[in-house]
This record gives structure tokens, sequence and C-alpha cells, in this order.
């Protein structure tokens, strides 16, 4: 709430610089914490403001609270999933101008990795991280992906999960050498915020744990646009 006062109070500096002070005839709506409209002096129309700060963005991520018991907060977990795809060791969408990670290990310090982006840009600068994601990413059939230390051949292909937000691209890779490994890759769009969500694990882990996890971080992320 504190939040979300104050950037309807910078809104209004920003109004009062515009209108010389004088009385504001028009109420200022808040369409999103990262995006609130401004009247325009002598206009019916509105002036968009997008919030300069990742600070938004990462009020939205996963807590510990909203995970079950056994993980832990973790300053590596997305960056351990190395792999010789470009498009998911190097995301278009992580050089967006506001962007906010979370990651979780296990209590083990292991397996199973959960790690979370949310990035945030222009309509138009979305759309190119979109697409410099969902078409390299779909060539990517076969690929080797280092897990806490050891790298194993994967094959990737898109999964059944519900479809989330404006647009949703969900694949899991499975190892198919080494130690039984599986590792989902979700992306989803809502308005211009893209919301990653990657969870890798031993074995095969129930598609529906995998499906509460994405859940949780798009509840927390609905009036993100």
């Amino acid at each position: 709430m504190l939040r979300r006062i104050s950037v309807l109070m910078a809104a209004m500096v920003v109004l009062a610089g515009c209108s010389g002070g004088g009385r504001v005839s028009h109420p200022i709506v808040s369409v999103s914490p990262l995006r609130i409209l401004v009247p325009s002096p002598g206009s019916s129309k509105s002036a968009e403001i997008v919030q300069s700060s990742d600070t938004v963005l990462r009020a939205h991520l996963i807590t510990l609270s909203d995970l079950p018991a056994g993980w832990k907060e973790s300053t590596s977990a997305g960056t351990d999933l190395d792999a010789s795809c470009k498009a998911i060791s190097d995301p278009a969408f992580d050089a967006l101008p506001l962007h906010a990670e979370a990651d979780f290990t296990a209590d083990s310090g292991s397996m199973p990795i959960l790690a979370e982006t949310l990035a945030y840009g222009g309509t138009d600068e979305v759309d190119a991280a979109w697409k410099k994601y969902v078409t390299p990413v779909s060539a990517c059939e076969h690929l080797t992906m280092r897990l806490t230390g050891q790298t194993h051949q994967m094959v990737l292909a898109q999964t059944s999960l519900p479809r989330s937000g404006d647009a949703s691209d969900a694949r899991r890779a499975l190892s198919t050498s080494g130690r039984s490994a599986s590792v989902y890759l979700v992306l989803i769009r809502r308005g211009d915020l893209l919301e990653s969500v990657t969870y890798a694990a031993w074995g095969t882990p129930s598609a529906s744990d995998v499906q509460r996890l994405v859940e949780t971080a798009a509840v927390n992320t609905a009036e993100l646009r």
C-alpha cells in the first residue's frame, strides 16, 4: 500500500510541474504498479508514465513464503542452468530495461532448482525479446545442460502446461544420458511484462507440482502489465 501511495504522489509531482502548479481537475488513475495515467492539462487525454525502478518488479517475485517447506534462497540457482542453447543460457529478455530475479534451491543446496525472472520494457522491446527467445529455442531440440556441476545430454520439447497470460511458451528438457533429470522452461507474456519460470529436478517431477509453481508466480504478477 505504501508503495502505491508513493507512486501516485510521484505522478502528482510530475503533473504539478506540467501544469504550473495549478489545481488538478482530473484524478490520477493507476493502471498497474508499473503504469500510471496522468491527465494532460487542457486535454481529455492522459499521458502514461512508466515507473523506472525495478523495485516494483522485485516486490512481485516469488518468495519463500510462497513455497512449501524444504526450499531456501540462492544467489546462483538460475545461473547453474548453463545450456548449449543460447536462447536459454543468454535470453533476450535479460536485456529489457527493468529486470528482477529470484533463485531458490532445496535446503541441501542442490536440486531441485527454481528460478524466476521478471522483465519489463516498451511494447516493441518486449515483442523483439519474445521472438528472440521463442523462435530460436524451438530449434534447440537437442542440447546439453550443466546442472549442479554435471553435464547432461537433453531433449527439449513443448509441454502441455495450461496457457497463461496473453501468451505463453512452456517446454521440458529431459536428460538422455547420466542421471535422470527434468528441466521445465516457462515464459509468460502479460502486456509488456515477461515472466520466466525455470524448474529443474532429478527424475521426473509431477507436472501438477510445476503447474502450481507457475500459477503462484502468475498470481503474484497479475496486476503487472
